[in-house]
């Protein structure tokens, strides 16, 4: 076969000098021997290797097709724990004179003692928990109402004809109120990257319940049941108390949080949003997993007032409801393997090892010392072209290969040149 190119290439037609036609151009590499510039050029490049490999690319996931995380499922319910959950001591805020009027007419700031009830979930969750949303009734306020006329109808409606009191009403709170627990079942997918995950079932995800400090409140799977309900891997949802969550968001219930210093979440109640940030496991992301990070909002009390008419509507009772409500926020990203996304990484790598090669080359023509030594080998000056102005094709094109010729001499290095016969190599 390479006797048959040779006889190919031979019977070409001359005037046709494929070695330049087909010439191969390339770059002329010069190797500067001075290793401040050799160091500092490594060190460019095991940054920039850093930066776009390590980080860029592998830890930050960039050969990936990222999806923001816009919304979800959350579904949400409490249940109320058992009467005995706590003894009489363990409920400070409750107040233990069996008069409950004494409790009632006692001059004290108003997050201190109050008389306690036992309220089930039925009683306690107010409004009934709807998707993102749950609010668990800590205070409440009762208070019986009446029509002052009993011949008023709607169309009476005004001063002489509206609802009063015919009762006191009457203050409690919410007895063992952080030992209610709430259950969470939730699940998130992409719209463009085909990936979902639940926190339920048999393939429920990986979870952990986070505090403002990091420290880990809760994880799932849990081996180990949460009053009574399994936390392992076939779930049917994540069971935390309203102890928890608090805890996590650095919640105190008895604290004062107002500069009055006379309102307490526990009398007034307060706001709690719940970030559920997703994130892909591993490098590969081939699956999700998430964390509870519940973050106080602001210091907003949050109140809700209910109202139950008797049939007729000549009377009703007001329910003023205090109380802790948990906003849930589904965040977080997910994604794929995307060869544009690791073509863009890479291309920028590229970008900035001419950045490092440009830094060195100013570094090398402009400040160290030899810069004027290294510019003669880096910058290579021609001859003076003006000369051939004028002149006709033939002797132009012989001028040339005359410079070209002592160019070429110029540059062949001699040291390695073979000496003639006899003498020493």
């Amino acid at each position: 076969c390479c006797g048959c190119c040779c006889c190919f290439t031979n019977n070409l037609p001359k005037m046709v000098n494929w070695n330049n036609v087909l010439a191969y151009s390339t770059v002329k590499i010069v190797k500067v021997r001075d290793w401040r510039l050799g160091f500092l050029h490594y060190l460019f490049q095991v940054a920039i290797f850093a930066y776009v490999v390590v980080y860029a690319v592998v830890w930050e996931q960039g050969f990936m097709y990222k999806e923001q995380i816009v919304g979800g499922s959350v579904t949400l319910n409490s249940r109320a724990p058992p009467p005995d959950v706590l003894p009489d001591e363990g409920r400070p805020y409750c107040c233990l004179d069996p008069n409950r009027a004494n409790c009632m007419d006692k001059t004290l700031p108003v997050n201190d003692s109050l008389p306690c009830v036992f309220w089930d979930e039925y009683q306690a969750e107010y409004p009934v928990s709807s998707n993102l949303e749950l609010a668990v009734t800590s205070r409440v306020t009762i208070t019986d109402e009446a029509i002052n006329d009993p011949t008023c109808t709607p169309d009476d409606w005004g001063a002489d004809c509206e609802y009063v009191n015919v009762s006191n009403p009457i203050s409690l709170y919410i007895a063992n109120y952080e030992q209610f627990t709430v259950r969470i079942r939730h699940g998130v997918r992409g719209q463009i990257v085909s990936k979902q995950g639940v926190s339920t079932g048999t393939d429920s995800m990986s979870g952990r319940l986070e505090s403002k400090s990091g420290k880990t409140i809760r994880f799932w799977p849990d081996p180990a049941p949460f009053v009574g309900q399994d936390q392992n891997v076939n779930r049917s949802g994540d069971i935390i108390s309203v102890e928890q969550i608090l805890e996590a968001a650095g919640v105190d219930f008895d604290q004062d949080l107002t500069e009055e210093g006379e309102i307490s979440p526990r009398y007034d109640g307060i706001n709690i949003l719940v970030n559920i940030e997703y994130e892909m496991v591993g490098i590969p992301g081939l699956s999700l997993r998430y964390v509870y990070r519940p973050r106080i909002l602001s210091n907003l009390e949050y109140k809700i007032e209910e109202s139950i008419y008797t049939e007729d509507r000549s009377a009703r009772t007001i329910y003023n409801r205090h109380g802790a409500r948990f906003i849930f926020v589904q965040t977080g990203v997910i994604g794929t393997f995307d060869l544009q996304s690791l073509l863009l990484n890479l291309v920028v790598s590229l970008g900035l090892l001419a950045v490092a090669a440009t830094i060195t080359d100013l570094l090398m023509l402009n400040i160290l010392e030899l810069r004027k030594a290294y510019s003669s080998y880096k910058i290579l000056e021609t001859q003076d072209f003006s000369g051939l102005q004028g002149m006709s094709e033939e002797k132009r094109k012989a001028a040339i290969n005359a410079m070209q010729n002592k160019h070429y001499e110029d540059e062949v290095p001699v040291e390695n040149t073979k000496k003639s016969e006899g003498e020493e190599v």
